[in-house]
């Protein structure tokens, strides 16, 4: 069965997460189209290092916040199924056969997402 193309998208504003950002990115395994949108957010005068391979494409954004950044990701999308992490969030190599699955499982599923945890301090 062929994989479902998916567009990975990133909203970005942390330098100091960029190369540890990267490896997660690089360490993707996913036998299906995908692409990475990283949409580079207040910072503006900062420029990646090196080489980021095929699959990595950079966008700048004018607005500042993860929301205008994940809008302008979506934008810039090849693929029809997004996938939205932060810069700073650790996931798997087979975070999009996650999805894949899931999507699969669920095919009339408008939204799928993970596990969140609410705290709620004071």
């Amino acid at each position: 069965m062929e994989k479902i193309p998916i567009s990975l998208i990133i909203p970005f504003s942390r330098p100091e997460f960029f190369r540890s950002l990267l490896k997660r990115i690089q360490a993707i395994q996913y036998k299906g189209q995908y692409e990475v949108v990283v949409v580079i957010n207040s910072t503006k005068e900062w420029v990646p290092p090196g080489d980021l391979g095929s699959r990595v494409k950079l966008i700048w954004s004018n607005q500042k916040g993860p929301s205008a950044a994940r809008n302008a990701g979506i934008r810039a999308a090849n693929f029809s199924y997004h996938v939205f992490t932060d810069d700073d969030c650790e996931f798997k190599p087979n975070l999009l056969d996650l999805y894949d699955q899931s999507w699969r499982d669920n095919p009339s599923a408008a939204i799928i997402g993970g596990r969140v945890k609410v705290i709620i301090k004071g």
